[in-house]
């Protein structure tokens, strides 16, 4: 819900991660690695590679472009640039407090700027 934009649950959800932060300096750890995706991560049919291994695989053109608009609604590239804007003005300042590095991993793959995927832009590759 972080991600879905403003809402009671994304408000909760922020202030549990927040409190993460604070847990994880406690336990010890320098640094939390986070994700920013809400269609989680697109993949097509596998391929096969060297010695018949199945490979993880994505080609945009094989997408199953038939299903609905994500249920929470499009979110082009300028919306989700603010709702990650929203996560890092609450969370950057707690782990600065605290003392943790965040680091972003992007949800691979990226489908290019200004392409959307039911409804929601993935920037960064989100």
């Amino acid at each position: 819900a972080i991600f879905l934009g403003p809402s009671d649950e994304r408000d909760r959800q922020m202030d549990r991660m927040c409190e993460t932060v604070r847990m994880a300096s406690e336990a010890g750890l320098r640094g939390l690695n986070y994700n920013i995706t809400i269609l989680g991560h697109l993949r097509t049919e596998a391929s096969t590679g060297r010695g018949g291994a199945k490979l993880s695989t994505f080609d945009y053109d094989k997408l199953d472009q038939s299903l609905p608009e994500f249920e929470g609604g499009p979110a082009d590239e300028d919306e989700m640039w603010e709702r990650i804007d929203h996560w890092l003005k609450c969370i950057i300042p707690v782990a600065e407090e605290y003392k943790i590095q965040m680091a972003c991993h992007p949800s691979d793959p990226g489908i290019g700027n200004g392409v959307t995927y039911r409804g929601v832009a993935r920037p960064l590759g989100m």
